[in-house]
């Protein structure tokens, strides 16, 4: 009953059914949902009031023209309402994640975190950038560098 998931709506089909799961679990307080698709993304919160989410691929588009710049007002506005973008390190040739989009995503009140993330050294260097959140298939190696980390900042 403790544990936090982070669930990502892949389908329409899977809206109404995520929906039920969250609230008959009483788990409203417990999970973050997201979608690349906005439209999934806000049918599924439309039904769960308060439940954190994260933004979808549109508004990560429009948020990171605004942060590339530096303007955390720009991303404010493109992300209003979501309390964290998670986002790929890279998308093709871009870099997504530089310690001026981390910082201007923060400033704006954003959470960012970065997926898929699965070695040590990439984790390091991105929590450096002050990233908050890791999404990774290797959690045993997540667990060690934050404590790593935590051990440094003793």
């Amino acid at each position: 009953p403790w544990l936090r998931f982070n669930i990502d709506v892949k389908s329409d089909d899977a809206v109404d059914p995520t929906v039920e799961a969250i609230l008959s679990a009483g788990a409203l307080d417990r999970v973050l949902v997201t979608s690349f698709s906005e439209r999934r993304r806000t049918a599924a919160t439309r039904q769960l009031p308060g439940v954190a989410t994260s933004a979808s691929a549109p508004l990560v588009a429009r948020s990171f023209a605004a942060a590339a710049i530096g303007s955390s007002r720009g991303t404010r506005l493109a992300l209003r309402g979501v309390p964290a973008a998670q986002v790929p390190e890279r998308y093709g040739r871009v870099r997504i994640v530089t310690a001026r989009t981390v910082r201007t995503f923060t400033a704006a009140g954003v959470e960012v975190h970065v997926w898929t993330v699965n070695d040590a050294d990439t984790m390091v260097r991105l929590l450096g950038l002050g990233v908050h959140g890791l999404v990774t298939d290797r959690a045993d190696i997540a667990i060690d560098v934050i404590a790593s980390r935590r051990r440094k900042h003793i």
